[in-house]
């Protein structure tokens, strides 16, 4: 008779092995390293405040955080990325901040062609930080011109005669 055969004990003694494996493969202790999340809501062009929290080793790749400042609006709780940050930049000493609208996000950093359409003067300038989006007119920009142009670009902005160039 088939049922007073011999039971199947290499079948059990290989199966309770695979389950002794996979036991230990899923409660092993993983590698976990610290990564910045945003502490509270930063707005772009803004220095970061950020909190330390422990994530698996290589889920998120490091930013670097030395002098770096928003890129764009980050909301409170969320991991830093490296497209998130950009390194501060140093203005010039003797150049003048001077808010424009801008057809398109820049980067805080960034160095932009300010074109003056009546004069086709280009005036260099260094991007700031981005202000907010306003929903008449579009995104406004805080760009940092030199001292000898400020009036120019001034001019330009009032009457709207101008172009902003950004190198891609």
């Amino acid at each position: 008779m088939y049922w007073f055969g011999r039971p199947p004990y290499v079948r059990w003694v290989a199966a309770g092995a695979l389950l002794m494996v996979a036991v230990l493969l899923e409660f092993r202790p993983a590698n976990s390293v610290l990564h910045p999340f945003t502490a509270e809501v930063i707005e772009a062009g803004s220095p970061l405040d950020v909190e330390w929290r422990k994530v698996p080793e290589g889920l998120f790749p490091a930013p670097d955080l030395a002098g770096a400042v928003a890129t764009h609006v980050l909301a409170a709780g969320e991991p830093v990325a490296p497209s998130d940050v950009t390194a501060a930049g140093s203005l010039p000493s003797g150049w003048w901040q001077l808010a424009l609208e801008v057809s398109f996000a820049l980067v805080p950093g960034a160095d932009v062609q300010i074109v003056l359409t009546e004069s086709s003067q280009t005036v260099p300038a260094v991007v700031v930080r981005m202000g907010a989006v306003d929903s008449l007119r579009g995104p406004v920009a805080l760009v940092a011109v030199p001292a000898e142009d400020a009036a120019a670009v001034a001019r330009a902005v009032a009457s709207r005669s101008f172009v902003v160039l950004a190198a891609s």
